[in-house]
């Protein structure tokens, strides 16, 4: 009887280590399954925090990329509208130029139409000027003729003893002497009082005897033709002494 109260003591004793042993297994077991479990929510919120600053820094990085997008676009706005700006200044600029343009073609059109006009003028001055210098050439010579014919015939009143002399001389009938040629330079200083003198202070001291004779023969009225012969000179002498001294009768009118 006490080996059957052992056994069953054996028995219950047996069954409860064993129940013992599931228990503490059991919590072992509990034990671990919390500590996994806790080690998985902390992985979890690793893993989501991670993910977190993964998506921050991405966040971040697509900030900064669109915010640098954003300041490219904004400077190039800033430069579009400093090139319109310059533009329109450029634009204005030209049509200032065109307008200053316009205004100078405009006066260089009327100068041209003036210088035109002014032309037709000056033309129209030198037509009237060479007729007036032909009338006026037309009027001395006559002039000088009149005066030719006009001293002849003073000479011929007033002297006409040597007047009858250089008459025969220009036809080679006579030759003139000294004392005719002293004769004839008196009776002219004597119509014309203020000849010789002209003749010195216009053509020099240095005025030989023969042109002094061939100027007051001039004086006379002679022609050339008659001064050849009365002075036995060359038609080319006479020419070039008639062209160098035809002022003469300037002097005379005077």
């Amino acid at each position: 009887m006490n080996d059957s109260l052992n056994f069953g003591q054996r028995q219950e004793l047996a069954a409860t280590v064993n129940n013992q042993f599931k228990y503490y297994k059991d919590k072992a077991e509990e034990s671990r399954m919390k500590e996994e479990s806790v080690r998985n929510r902390i992985t979890t919120v690793v893993v989501s925090a991670l993910s977190l600053v993964v998506l921050l820094l991405l966040l971040s990085v697509i900030i900064y990329q669109k915010n640098m997008s954003l300041r490219r676009i904004v400077l190039k706005d800033l430069e579009l509208k400093d090139i319109k700006s310059a533009n329109q200044k450029l634009q204005e600029e030209i049509a200032h130029q065109e307008q200053e343009l316009t205004d100078i073609s405009r006066k260089h059109w009327v100068q041209e139409k003036e210088l035109v006009t002014m032309r037709e003028k000056v033309k129209a001055a030198d037509v009237e000027l060479e007729l007036t210098r032909d009338q006026l050439e037309d009027r001395m010579a006559q002039n000088k003729k009149l005066l030719k014919m006009l001293n002849q015939s003073t000479f011929e009143e007033n002297a006409r003893d040597i007047s009858r002399k250089v008459k025969l001389a220009s036809k080679g009938q006579y030759k003139m002497e000294a004392a005719d040629w002293a004769t004839l330079r008196s009776s002219i200083d004597e119509i014309f009082p203020t000849f010789g003198e002209k003749v010195l202070r216009f053509a020099g001291t240095n005025l030989s005897e023969q042109n002094l004779r061939f100027c007051y023969l001039m004086s006379m009225g002679l022609s050339n033709s008659e001064i050849e012969h009365v002075m036995d000179l060359s038609r080319a002498t006479v020419w070039r002494w008639a062209n160098k001294y035809s002022w003469i009768f300037d002097e005379m009118n005077d």
